[in-house]
């Protein structure tokens, strides 16, 4: 029994030493069992010795299949994983960054001085091309007409024109004074009328408030409305009246006038209105262009 035991170890051993340097076929088992079996008659303990040894032979040609298909797995895998990564060679240049350009603003100047119209003002995006138009807008807009009858345009020179407007066909006479400039606009200069002259202030005066206003006037009860306003700005900075005759002849007035001071030095206009005793409507109105200066103590 001690033989028999000590032959099927050898056996194993041998067994073992052989699989680990073979590869085994697809028919190496079945050509195994067909070596085992073409020996001399076995005894019965051999026979299951032979069966258990070709169940461990089995095993290892599985185990060594197992590890050949891991083999190759890995070799696929390796292959895979030291792939070498081409990278685009790093740019080299320098690149040196200009400082941004400083571009200074420089304060819009239009081409005509705010100060030496009345109307429009020269930064405002309205411009006229006749001087109808410029005096319609200024009648209504500045002057405070709300019916108004337009005579034709009187040349009085080279780039100057009068415009007579009235508030009905046989109201009092208004003559608006008309100037085209460099920017081949025509703005307003300034309004008359007979029954009302101003001798103080005069065109382009400046005045800080309180100021001072002579001049004649003829209108009903002599009384006259004096509004002071912003170039280019309906609301009035402050307004007045003034006495002159309600009976012709025209008669003198004096008078005080307060406006709410700018920050800074302003183009400004003064209207002088005559309305209608019957509507309140204005009929006519003496205007002229001033600047309009902050308040000093």
């Amino acid at each position: 029994m001690t033989d028999e035991r000590d032959t099927t170890e050898r056996l194993r051993r041998a067994l073992d030493a052989r699989a680990e340097t073979i590869h085994p076929e697809p028919d190496g088992l079945d050509r195994i069992e067909e070596r085992l079996m073409a020996r001399t008659p076995l005894t019965d303990a051999q026979r299951w010795t032979i069966a258990g040894v070709s169940a461990v032979a089995t095993l290892l040609v599985v185990a060594l299949l197992i590890v050949a298909a891991n083999d190759d797995d890995d070799d696929t895998d390796v292959a895979t994983d030291t792939t070498t990564s081409t990278s685009a060679p790093e740019d080299t240049t320098t690149t040196t960054t200009e400082p941004p350009e400083t571009t200074t603003t420089e304060p819009f100047t239009p081409a005509t001085d705010p100060f030496s119209v009345a109307f429009p003002s020269p930064t405002d995006s309205r411009s006229f091309e006749a001087p109808p138009a410029a005096a319609r807008a200024y009648a209504t807009d500045v002057l405070g007409f709300t019916e108004l009858v337009l005579g034709g345009p009187t040349t009085t020179g080279e780039g100057a024109a009068e415009i007579a407007i009235q508030d009905r066909e046989d109201g009092p006479t208004t003559v608006v004074s008309l100037e085209q400039r460099e920017d081949g606009a025509w703005y307003v200069i300034g309004s008359e009328t007979e029954d009302v002259v101003v001798t103080a202030p005069g065109p382009g005066t400046s005045l800080a408030t309180p100021f001072e206003t002579t001049g004649e006037a003829l209108a009903f009860e002599g009384t006259v409305e004096v509004v002071v306003l912003a170039q280019g700005d309906p609301s009035p900075l402050g307004q007045g009246v003034v006495t002159g005759s309600g009976v012709p002849p025209a008669g003198p007035f004096t008078g005080t006038i307060e406006f709410t001071s700018p920050s800074e030095p302003t183009a400004g206009v003064l209207v002088y209105r005559v309305r209608s005793p019957e509507d309140g409507r204005v009929v006519q109105a003496t205007s002229l262009r001033v600047r309009l200066t902050p308040f000093t103590s």
